[in-house]
This record gives structure tokens, C-alpha cells and sequence, in this order.
């Protein structure tokens, strides 16, 4: 697939990312883990705001679809796809596992750049290029599926929280104030 057989939004999120890349602080090893993660939780988000309302699907099905999703030689394709080494984002590498790496670290580039939606949404076009049924399906968030991470420091302290996945029923534990620590007094 061509550079240019991708959608523009594609083609500007790239450029944005390799201009990015120049101001980074963040070390290659430090973009990889933030990259891993960012792909878990976008891909566990979507799938449980895809199949959360489905009695059909079990935990261990979201697993095997999830470990699916995440395998390595899944977004080393990508790598090839989004055609990052001619674009000049990386070096040219062979291996699936730098190829992949390479894919997390435009994530976290993305995502410090553009946020979350941006990079969920060129996951969900990367995942399901030849299914746009799909593509919409993953890019259709279902509001009361997930709900959003809450600020700390603008949850009250003892207020009772309906969970997230229990229901209004359930509620989480009371979070004690935050304390600044100290440094015990020298003996």
C-alpha cells in the first residue's frame, strides 16, 4: 500500500509526529514503554466498549482478541503499511520486533502531540483497513460502556462512587488525603 493510498489525516499525523520528534526529551527505551502501554489500554478500551454490551463474548474471548491485536508481528506490519522507514520516521530494519517499536514510538509521538482519540483512531484504521464496518464499529464508543478516569484531586475525599464496571450498586474503596512525605529527622 502507497503513502498515498492512505487518507491525508494519515499522511499529516506522520509529518506531525516526525516534527515532534525533534523536540522529545523522552529516551527510545522510555517511547517504547509508554508505546506498549498506550497500545494495551487503546486496544483493551475499544474492546470492551465493543463487545461490553454482548453476553456472547466472555473475558477469555477479549483476551484472545486482544493478544491478537498486540502481537508483534501484527503491528510490525504496520511498520510496512504506514511506510515509516521511506518517510524518512526510521531507519530501514527487517526485524519485526524493531519494526514494531517503531510503530509504538509514533504513538507516543502522536499521542503527546494530537492525544488518545488520534492515536485510537489510526489504530482502528490500521487494524481494519479493508473493513470499514469494522472501522466504525472501533471508532463508535459507547459512553456508558467505560467511564471516564476520574481527576484525583477533584474526587472528594469519603464520597461514596458508583465502579465503573459494577454498576451503581458497587462502589470503590474511601481514598485517604494525600500526605506530603518527609524526610525523617536525622539521628
Amino acid at each position: 500500500m502507497a503513502a498515498s493510498d492512505h487518507p491525508t489525516w494519515i499522511d499529516s499525523l506522520i509529518l506531525d509526529a516526525q516534527g515532534f520528534s525533534l523536540t522529545t526529551n523522552l529516551t527510545i527505551e522510555a517511547q517504547e514503554f509508554v508505546g506498549d502501554s498506550l497500545l494495551s489500554f487503546i486496544v483493551t478500551e475499544r474492546l470492551f466498549s465493543m463487545f461490553s454490551a454482548s453476553s456472547s463474548s466472555s473475558e477469555g474471548d477479549l483476551a484472545a482478541y486482544k493478544s491478537g491485536l498486540l502481537a508483534t508481528p501484527v503491528i510490525s506490519v504496520f511498520y510496512r503499511d504506514l511506510r515509516l522507514s521511506e518517510r524518512g520516521f526510521c531507519p530501514q530494519v527487517d526485524d519485526k520486533k524493531l519494526r514494531a517499536m517503531a510503530v509504538k514510538r509514533l504513538l507516543v509521538l502522536i499521542y503527546k502531540e494530537k492525544g488518545l482519540e488520534h492515536c485510537a483512531r489510526l489504530l482502528g484504521y490500521l487494524f481494519f483497513q479493508k473493513d470499514p464496518g469494522l472501522q466504525q464499529l472501533w471508532s463508535t464508543r459507547k459512553p456508558e460502556a467505560v467511564s471516564p478516569i476520574e481527576d484525583p484531586d477533584q474526587v472528594q475525599v469519603g464520597a461514596q462512587r458508583p465502579h465503573p464496571l459494577l454498576g451503581a450498586g458497587g462502589s470503590l474503596p474511601q481514598r485517604e488525603p494525600r500526605h506530603q512525605l518527609t524526610a525523617p529527622p536525622p539521628n
